[in-house]
C-alpha cells in the first residue's frame, strides 16, 4: 500500500496556510493537498456539502458563495494552442484544394 501523503495534513497546518494566503486554492497548493481537502480537513464537512445544512464557520478562512467550487476543481482550459490552429488551417487548405 503506497503512502498517501495529503492524509497526514494536520488542520493547524491547513489553517496557518489560510492565514498566510487567505485563499482556500493557495493553501492547497501550499500543502501540496486539493483545495477541496484543505477545506474539508479545515472545516471537517466534504466541499461539496453532502450531507451537511449548514457549512461551519472558520476563523480567518474565505467566505465562498458554494465550497463546491473547490471539488474537482478545473485545469487550465486553454481557449486556443497554436499548433491545433496551425493544422486545422493546413488541413482545411487541403481539404478546399481537392
Amino acid at each position: 500500500m503506497s503512502h498517501r501523503p495529503e492524509l497526514t495534513v494536520p488542520r493547524e497546518h491547513v489553517l496557518a496556510a489560510l492565514q498566510k494566503d487567505s485563499d482556500w486554492t493557495a493553501a492547497g497548493q501550499q500543502l501540496q493537498i486539493p483545495p477541496g481537502l484543505a477545506f474539508m480537513i479545515a472545516t471537517g464537512v466534504p466541499a461539496d456539502g453532502s450531507g451537511v445544512p449548514e457549512v461551519p464557520h472558520v476563523d480567518n478562512a474565505p467566505e465562498l458563495a458554494s465550497p463546491q467550487s473547490l471539488v474537482n476543481a478545473r485545469g487550465h482550459n486553454p481557449r486556443s494552442n497554436a499548433t491545433v490552429d496551425a493544422w486545422v488551417r493546413r488541413r482545411a487548405a487541403r481539404e478546399l484544394t481537392r
